[in-house]
């Protein structure tokens, strides 16, 4: 400010304006920033616009404002990018607005695989390997959780095969790879993996706003295997992401409160607070089916069978919520997470 502005000072006030979300979690001072960005932008015309708009809601606004609300400037930074030439902007903006914004908020698998094949042949038309890397692995994710295969090959993509190394393509395997053992419920595995990555995934690709499921889908697992082996270890990284989820909510963040209901309950349920776990565990359900996040509507319900069952011997009640996991799982599209809930009801 005080020696001049350019073609490049929106951008570099959105870049600004995101460090600070996910250094400080000071959300009011990130929003001025952001909206100082835009300001700024608007002097200068389109030039550099499509670039703020990603930085600026990619990096930014999905810490502070609901994710649905950023699809409508990504889908104009998209269309701006191409017109500008700015290909790898327009790239990163439609996955994002077609494939991360509909995978993060919950959304049926069915409609966003459908549009795999078209991002794909887009990036090898455009002859980008960062986003061909990117939507086969979230795209053998998806389908992997649709048929019940833990582990992340297939046709779309082999872990097996891969050599690639570069940090955001290691970060999108460990996610796709942590994804795939929480949603078909093997919370064990998940829960060693936890322990011996810790927070790769946020390390390697910082700011990046699927940091937030992917570290709730860590602590759930650690709360889980805390709960059955009663090990010091998965208490106290489970506790650990807890709190830092809980800094998010006190932030502002508002797309993290049906985790840290869940993780609440999961940690009442841990300490011998039943009747606040009881209760902990049903906010954290209706929020998750307000904001309509198919998975964690379907995994919220088996937890709480779980603590019924288990902790409650509320027999018929956690039949009725392991039915409905089941049914959830199962609009979402993960056909054989379903199939084995009601296999086990047998």
């Amino acid at each position: 400010m005080k020696h001049g502005l350019s073609e490049f000072s929106g951008c570099a006030f959105a870049l600004l304006g995101s460090c600070v979300v996910i250094v400080q979690h000071d959300y009011k001072v990130a929003s001025r920033i952001l909206n100082m960005a835009s300001s700024i932008q608007e002097a200068f015309g389109k030039t550099r616009t499509s670039q703020l708009l990603f930085n600026a809601h990619h990096f930014g606004w999905m810490w502070i404002k609901p994710l649905q609300t950023s699809t409508d400037p990504l889908r104009e930074a998209y269309t701006m990018a191409v017109r500008l030439g700015e290909i790898d902007y327009a790239m990163w903006s439609a996955i994002t607005t077609t494939l991360s914004i509909p995978y993060a908020s919950g959304d049926s698998l069915g409609p966003i695989i459908a549009e795999c094949p078209k991002l794909l042949a887009q990036a090898e038309d455009m002859q980008r390997s960062a986003q061909i890397l990117h939507v086969r692995v979230f795209w053998q994710m998806m389908l992997n959780i649709q048929s019940g295969s833990t582990k992340l090959e297939g046709k779309v993509f082999s872990k097996a095969n891969d050599d690639n190394h570069s940090r955001l393509h290691l970060a999108n395997v460990h996610l796709a790879e942590g994804g795939l053992l929480f949603f078909h419920g093997d919370f064990e595995a998940a829960a060693e993996r936890a322990i011996s990555t810790g927070d790769l995934y946020s390390e390697n690709a910082p700011s990046i706003f699927l940091i937030m499921g992917e570290t709730f889908n860590r602590g759930v697992a650690l709360y889980a295997m805390a709960r059955k082996h009663k090990k010091r270890a998965y208490k106290k990284q489970a506790n650990s992401i807890r709190k830092q989820v809980a800094k998010w909510v006190k932030a502002g963040n508002p797309n993290v409160e049906h985790f840290h209901l869940l993780l609440r309950a999961e940690h009442e349920a841990l300490e011998k607070k039943y009747d606040n776990a009881d209760e902990s565990y049903r906010r954290a359900i209706t929020v998750a089916t307000t904001g309509g996040y198919l998975p964690y509507i379907a995994l919220f319900n088996e937890r709480y069978a779980d603590f019924l069952l288990n902790l409650r011997s509320s027999k018929e009640e956690s039949v009725h919520r392991t039915k409905e996991a089941a049914r959830y799982f199962e609009e979402w599209g993960a056909l054989a997470r379903a199939q084995a809930l009601r296999k086990n009801l047998i």
